[in-house]
């Protein structure tokens, strides 16, 4: 019997490391599904007991567990977020990582060594023997081996569309809120609905770590403005596109681009991944963000540029393989001085303590890693009687879920986490889970073919065809 493993996935930005995996998972003969946890974990007493790869280890899983043990199923996983948890209390606080989910675990994978250390330590503490294995991250592995391939489509048009330009991404969601316009309400102040912001926090430390990550965003986001504006006024010849993070504000940028007319600085208002613009740029400015050490690995210059520094909020990895920069002084002899045009801006210090985090940052197949380890778990040998997958089944857990969605949009469609569910939800269906499969798969696995099928409502299998 083929031994199953369900990829739970959050948001269509980890559909494509999640398709790798399930590529690479069926080819070796196992049968693989990509799916939302709350679109899995409504049908444990209908799919067949396997692998469930989580994408966090938090509290929001504990609910589940009875039914996970019951029906059969073994936990695994990946933290998804961890690529910018640089220290334990992060990683393995409390509200990051759950006692109940650890007890259930057979194994985890991580980003690499650094990681690693944080978790064996956590785990020593709590007397629990579970194996760890610095995998790297799935999607560096898209990005380091095929990515110019996979984006090549898309490439050709962005260059056509905009010329020669740098990138600028955003990422201030806590203050730039979308669903606050700072435009019609500039006296607004987020310090005053920080619960919007914590809505999952449900401890007193994880309510204080919300809170220090708010408080250079908002200084930074005021700096950037600055930033908008000395570009304008003093690089007239360069062209500048600002992506704005998926989770803020757009029509903020929208409208400060009319009212300043700036000539040479426009947005992209796209949902899209930001690698084919990355690819396309001349080179990346950013805060904080992973986005930099997507630049970074895709052999553009990353510059990191934080105004306000502060120690608890920064991420290693961007600063390890990025010009980092805190005035518009630097940005500036950046700029006149062509520096981004460089490449060997990042030390083989900080590339080498940057392997330390990231396995695979230059070498390495964190795919290969992981399915080749899911392949030797021991899985439940009994089965589920399948006259449950059914016609009834289907059509009860579509109308199930459309009744909640109408309820939701006439209750809480003003409301930011439903928006941010809309947005996480936005091109997660069959079709366009095939239509990546068949592009990936086309570069992967030329001449095999690959089949999506909807078992489950919300299910979405991949089948080697």
């Amino acid at each position: 019997m083929k031994k199953n493993i369900y990829f739970l996935i959050e948001n269509i930005r980890e559909l494509e490391p999640k398709i790798l995996l399930s590529l690479f998972a069926a080819k070796k003969g196992m049968e693989v599904a990509i799916t939302k946890k709350s679109r899995l974990f409504e049908k444990l007493h209908l799919i067949r007991p396997g692998i469930i790869f989580l994408k966090s280890f938090g509290r929001n899983y504990d609910l589940h567990l009875k039914k996970i043990n019951t029906f059969g199923h073994i936990l695994t996983g990946f933290d998804e977020e961890g690529l910018q948890l640089n220290d334990g209390n992060k990683l393995v606080g409390d509200y990051r990582f759950s006692k109940n989910i650890m007890n259930n675990l057979s194994c985890i994978f991580c980003n690499g060594n650094y990681a690693k250390k944080i978790y064996m330590k956590f785990f020593k503490k709590e007397n629990k023997n579970i194996e760890i294995i610095a995998s790297g991250h799935p999607k560096i592995d898209l990005l380091n081996n095929i990515s110019l391939k996979y984006f090549s489509k898309n490439l050709k048009e962005i260059k056509k569309k905009n010329g020669k330009f740098i990138l600028i991404a955003t990422q201030f969601p806590f203050y730039n809120m979308n669903t606050i316009d700072l435009i019609k309400n500039p006296q607004y102040s987020p310090w005053l609905n920080m619960k919007k912001v914590s809505y999952k926090s449900k401890t007193s430390d994880s309510y204080k770590n919300h809170f220090k990550h708010f408080l250079p965003q908002e200084k930074n986001f005021l700096e950037y403005l600055k930033l908008y504006n000395y570009l304008n006024k003093n690089f007239p010849d360069i062209k500048f596109l600002i992506k704005p993070h998926p989770a803020e504000n757009h029509n903020y940028y929208n409208q400060m681009i009319k009212k300043n007319k700036f000539s040479n600085i426009q947005i992209l208002n796209i949902t899209k991944s930001i690698i084919p613009y990355i690819q396309a740029s001349e080179a990346l400015i950013a805060f904080n963000s992973t986005s930099l050490v997507e630049s970074f690995i895709l052999k553009k210059t990353s510059i990191n540029y934080i105004p306000h520094k502060d120690n608890f909020s920064e991420f290693k990895l961007p600063k390890l393989l990025s010009i980092n920069s805190n005035n518009l002084n630097t940005i500036g002899k950046i700029l006149k001085n062509n520096l981004y045009k460089k490449r060997n801006y990042v030390s083989k210090k900080n590339i080498n303590a940057a392997k330390n985090i990231l396995k695979n940052l230059t070498a390495g197949d964190a795919v290969s890693t992981i399915i080749k380890k899911i392949m030797s778990i021991e899985t439940n040998p009994y089965k589920i009687d399948n006259k449950n997958q059914n016609y009834i089944n289907f059509i009860y857990f579509f109308l199930k879920t459309k009744a909640i969605s109408l309820f939701n949009y006439f209750f809480y469609r003003n409301k930011m986490l439903y928006k941010v569910q809309v947005d996480k939800r936005e091109g997660l269906n069959k079709a366009q889970i095939q239509a990546k499969v068949n592009d990936l798969s086309k570069i992967i696995y030329p001449g095999t073919k690959f089949i999506v099928k909807e078992k489950y409502y919300g299910i979405y299998y991949i089948e080697k065809f």
